[in-house]
């Protein structure tokens, strides 16, 4: 998929209007592109305030406030009937979303929001991974090696881990457009789909949102949102040289705490 045509798909992507195959394609690009990354991160955060504006019962809107969240320091209330409140949040979007606009051209984005956009491609109605062939503990550690130039220790035993039921799917190692690898591994756990994503912690490159975001939380960072409509959990651990995330609908701390990168 190119960047023009991405583009031209981000809007219904963010509302959840594609099929999983066209969403699966847009959430691939936007991993590979920068560009198409900054102009999808700032469309996010425009429709996140423009709809916290809209549910407000307020005869006025305060855009100072709206301005100091997306960076810029406040200048004033701006007084406003409800009957313009729409037209004047589709002034707001645009000057968030044009280049070089109102509040600049950079706006952050949730540090982990490709992985819960990537595990909705896979798995749109939450339903479990297919199960292939299989896939060992052994395996992912190969893959380890190979990618991170590391053990990875994951404790299954006898199917479970900490006392819940867990099924390895699959393990991949990607590498994103910053040249940077990290290793994917696909599980289920107690029935629910899980990504669970390992890579360095200052390597750059797609992690380097959530590696300052867990330099900020003390090397422990958790979140709980909702994206297409569905509720997902997401936590990360600074363990030594490396991150370990997992991206479900089910509660992922337990899994986040048995895996164990160590170098070679």
């Amino acid at each position: 998929m190119q960047c023009q045509e991405t583009r031209k798909w981000i809007s219904p992507y963010l509302d959840s209007e594609l099929d999983p195959t066209k969403t699966f394609e847009v959430s691939q690009h936007l991993e590979s592109c920068a560009p198409c990354r900054a102009r999808f991160e700032k469309e996010r955060r425009a429709d996140e305030l423009i709809g916290a504006a809209l549910r407000r019962e307020e005869s006025y809107v305060d855009w100072s406030a709206i301005e100091r969240q997306i960076l810029a320091p406040a200048r004033r209330i701006i007084p406003i009937r409800p009957k313009w409140l729409l037209a004047a949040a589709a002034c707001v979007a645009f000057l968030l979303i044009w280049p070089g606009g109102w509040f600049g051209s950079t706006v952050a984005a949730h540090p982990a929001q490709w992985a819960v956009d990537e595990l909705y491609g896979l798995s749109p109605d939450c339903s479990p991974f297919p199960e292939g062939p299989g896939c060992t503990p052994s395996d992912v550690n190969e893959i380890a090696a190979t990618a991170l130039d590391c053990r990875l220790a994951i404790p299954i035993i006898a199917g479970r881990l900490a006392d819940h039921p867990v099924t390895l799917i699959q393990g991949n190692r990607r590498i994103c457009d910053a040249g940077t690898d990290r290793i994917e591994i696909r599980l289920n756990c107690c029935g629910k789909p899980v990504l669970l994503i390992v890579g360095k912690f200052d390597q750059g490159g797609i992690m380097k949102d959530l590696a300052a975001a867990l330099k900020k939380a003390g090397g422990d960072y958790s979140d709980e949102r909702s994206s297409h409509s569905t509720k997902y959990y997401v936590r990360a651990i600074k363990k030594g040289k490396y991150i370990v995330l997992a991206v479900s609908t089910h509660t992922v701390d337990h899994l986040v705490a048995g895996v164990v990168p160590t170098e070679k």
